[in-house]
């Protein structure tokens, strides 16, 4: 400007550059906050990744052991390896090998009851369960030594990372038996006998065919599964099957041991039900049930003695309503025989049960258990 003196002039650029090196100052922070911010989303990503890994070997390592434990096994040294062969924070979860930066402790056995609080009790054996604690030591934060030196803030530059996981050797079946068929032994059925102890070898199952509870068979019969009913009609019979198979008792008394009353009959619409609930959400066709074993039916008249039970799976397009003449029946094309094949189930498949106690077919003789997370 024309009227403007020279010290003017010279003020004015002064309150410019002010301004400027104020402007720039404030970019400059700025900039260390975004900075110090994006480290940080680094270092908790990279905490929250690695948290990650030592769960998953806490998992496998809980996972792997249980199935040891409950056979009497050296449960920890089997955790150990099972984790050794998983990563966390960029090397092998070998506690061994780098006892510094991993630990597997506490190991325990114990027992899983999900009606006790908590449900998860170390102790005595028998176990059902494996809780194990995974700890990477030493987490190092990427930006954390170089944000503690530049600030001299005093921030820690690794932190410890624990995880815990409970695995647990559940049955297919919680209560079983739950559906008023037996199972004869001596008929001509293939149910393998596990020994105490032995694993599941799903090549080795029976397929346990065919399950018809009328006279002709005497392979399978009905029966009351220990309430007392000594000739049960259709609708004894349906209360006996689980609730959304139209059922409405909850039998708690048939065990090893007990003497129950077996029966035969021609129950065409308890099959028909049958199919009916298997066929329906979430099963879709194939279902599981646990029934009782007997050495042999004898006709399927009076009581008999329950030698075990077994799990079986059963499919609904396997289940016969009918007499129809036929010459073979199911998935596994039974041969019926002279004549026709008589309504009942075929092609039902053994699966395992929990191994707990016992002899023989038992509920403690189907060899391994069903592994589970639960924690």
């Amino acid at each position: 400007m024309k009227g403007q003196s020279r010290d003017e002039t010279a003020g004015s650029n002064m309150r410019r550059d002010k301004r400027e090196g104020f402007a720039l100052a404030t970019i400059g922070m700025w900039l260390m906050a975004v900075t110090a911010l994006s480290a940080l989303a680094v270092d908790v990503g990279r905490l929250a990744w690695t948290a990650t890994e030592v769960q998953a070997v806490a998992d496998v390592g809980a996972t792997a052991a249980v199935k040891t434990a409950t056979q009497g096994g050296d449960y920890a040294a089997i955790a150990k390896a099972a984790a050794a062969k998983n990563k966390a924070d960029g090397q092998l979860f070998d506690v061994a090998g780098h006892p510094d930066f991993y630990d597997l402790n506490p190991i325990e056995a114990g027992t899983y009851d999900p009606a006790k609080t908590p449900p998860f009790t170390p102790g005595a054996a028998p176990w059902n369960a494996v809780r194990v604690t995974a700890t990477a030591k030493q987490v190092k934060f990427i930006f954390g030594d170089f944000f503690s030196l530049l600030l001299k803030t005093g921030v820690v530059s690794q932190a410890p990372v624990t995880k815990v996981a409970t695995a647990v050797c559940l049955p297919p079946l919680q209560n079983p038996p739950d559906l008023p068929i037996t199972v004869c032994g001596a008929g001509a059925i293939n149910l393998h006998v596990f020994q105490p102890g032995e694993a599941c070898d799903p090549t080795q199952l029976g397929t346990v065919s065919p399950l018809n509870a009328i006279p002709n068979t005497q392979d399978a019969c009905w029966n009351d599964l220990g309430t007392g009913t000594t000739t049960p009609s259709n609708n004894d019979l349906l209360a006996l099957f689980p609730p959304d198979c139209g059922g409405s008792v909850s039998p708690t008394s048939a065990v090893d041991g007990e003497t129950i009353d077996v029966n035969n009959g021609d129950h065409h619409n308890l099959f028909t039900n049958l199919m009916t609930c298997i066929n329906a959400s979430p099963y879709n066709g194939t279902r599981r049930f646990t029934i009782p074993v007997v050495t042999n039916c004898g006709g399927c008249t009076g009581t008999n003695t329950i030698e075990g039970f077994v799990t079986l799976e059963i499919m609904a397009v396997n289940i016969k309503t009918n007499n129809g003449n036929v010459s073979s029946f199911g998935t596994c094309n039974v041969p019926c025989g002279p004549g026709k094949c008589p309504q009942g189930i075929y092609c039902a498949q053994q699966v395992c049960n929990p191994a707990t106690s016992g002899t023989g077919i038992g509920t403690g003789n189907f060899g391994s258990c069903i592994v589970r997370l639960v924690a």
